[in-house]
């Protein structure tokens, strides 16, 4: 079910909503603590808000349908911003191709998510989109590529992720050295990398899913 369009308003401000109402409030609460005029769409704030200069969209990746693309389309004076995980590269693909003028990673350190939505908020004029998308569309490529690995690979991914040798991957594993030697190759070779630290670069860039992003978010909790 698409969002309900918004009121007509009256004056300017930032006005924020989507499909993660936490993350919507501590957003709008922390723009209103550097100087924004913010307000929650729905919250009841909004009627005396105006005509928003901007919105911000809050999406996740476990809705069938986010908010990302079900927000209606906005005018060139109002700028829609989308705020979600790397995982929801296609509903941020979307909501780019229906006229947002900047995506944001909601999943990095909190201050800096704040800095550059302030920074996005500050620009002059629209975005061009194209340099939104292509981003996009190559993390969508890379992620594709760990998508092809199989079970095994996967987790000689992650164990290589965590720092462990191939040495001990093997020991740890019960098979041999060559077999885990062989399977590292076959990592290369779908990652199109050519190095065990590339692919653990890649593992942290593009991993979405599966032990290897479980790895990722291990190491990062550090």
């Amino acid at each position: 079910m698409a969002e309900p369009r918004l009121p007509p308003l009256k004056g300017l401000g930032v006005l924020l909503g989507g499909d993660d109402p936490r993350l919507v409030a501590a957003l709008t609460a922390a723009l209103v603590s550097i100087g924004w005029a913010a307000v929650a769409h729905g919250s009841g704030g909004a009627s005396g808000l105006g005509i928003p200069v901007a919105r911000v969209v809050v999406t996740e990746a476990t809705r069938a349908r986010s908010s990302a693309t079900a927000w209606p389309a906005t005018s060139l004076d109002v700028r829609t911003i989308v705020v979600g995980p790397r995982s929801a590269v296609r509903a941020l693909l979307t909501a780019v191709a229906r006229g947002a003028v900047a995506v944001i990673d909601s999943e990095q350190p909190f201050l800096d998510l704040i800095a550059q939505l302030d920074a996005v908020l500050r620009g002059a004029g629209p975005t061009d989109r194209s340099t939104l998308l292509e981003p996009m569309r190559d993390r969508t490529r890379r992620a594709a590529a760990l998508a092809r690995l199989t079970p095994r690979e996967e987790f000689v991914l992650a164990q290589l992720v965590e720092g462990r040798t191939a040495t001990e991957i093997a020991a740890l594993s019960h098979v041999s050295l060559a077999t885990v030697r062989t399977q590292i190759h076959g990592i290369l070779v779908k990652l199109d990398v050519s190095s065990q630290l590339a692919a653990v670069a890649h593992a942290h860039r593009y991993a979405d899913t599966g032990p290897v992003r479980d790895a990722v978010r291990q190491i990062h909790q550090f």
